[in-house]
């Protein structure tokens, strides 16, 4: 629940704003040249703290630039900010500049783990299961069936999912097997 100097803020954000976009709609081309809501706010509204002006300053940017045409700003922006971020990352070996391979690698996959069980799917972990060839992982049963080419990859993705209990889509499980068919 917001405060009553939360909700005080905010109305004085939006009048403010209201007031920059009429009085200076100017302020929309110096966005676009590059200037940030902060920057803005010191220039034409110093008298209001640093976030209420900056708040004021992005209403009024939104009053003035389309939607999409703000939209475009922001993503090149934001990836001005990423590479900027990244080169002083990489300069000062931080990050994942930092990293050896091994720890980038393990990285990586907690990240890929978890972005799977976020969409609730699961991960081909080597976890092994009793198939018609013996014990053996998801990755190792796709490969078997693929080498025998008795069966199509729809086939294959039914039996991966009906023995280890996934969801597998076909894509996956192609992307799993390769195509051995044509290598």
């Amino acid at each position: 629940m917001l405060t009553e100097p939360q909700v005080r803020a905010m109305l004085v954000s939006r009048k403010e704003g209201r007031a920059l976009a009429k009085k200076h709609p100017e302020i929309a081309d110096e966005y676009r040249q590059g200037a940030t809501y902060c920057t803005l706010a010191e220039k034409y509204l110093a008298y209001l703290s640093k976030n209420t002006g900056a708040n004021a300053v992005g209403y009024a940017i939104r009053r003035l630039i389309p939607k999409k045409e703000l939209g475009e700003l922001d993503k090149v922006r934001r990836k001005a900010r990423c590479q900027k971020v990244g080169l002083q990352s990489k300069k000062n070996g931080a990050g994942i500049f930092a990293m050896t391979v091994e720890e980038k690698k393990s990285a990586s996959q907690k990240a890929m783990k978890t972005l799977l069980a976020a969409v609730g799917k699961k991960p081909w972990d080597g976890s092994k299961r009793l198939t018609e060839f013996g014990e053996m992982t998801e990755a190792e049963y796709v490969a078997k069936l693929v080498s025998m080419r008795t069966c199509g990859y729809q086939l294959i993705t039914k039996l991966v999912n009906l023995i280890f209990e996934n969801d597998r889509t076909y894509t996956a499980v192609k992307r799993r097997g390769g195509d051995l068919r044509h290598g």
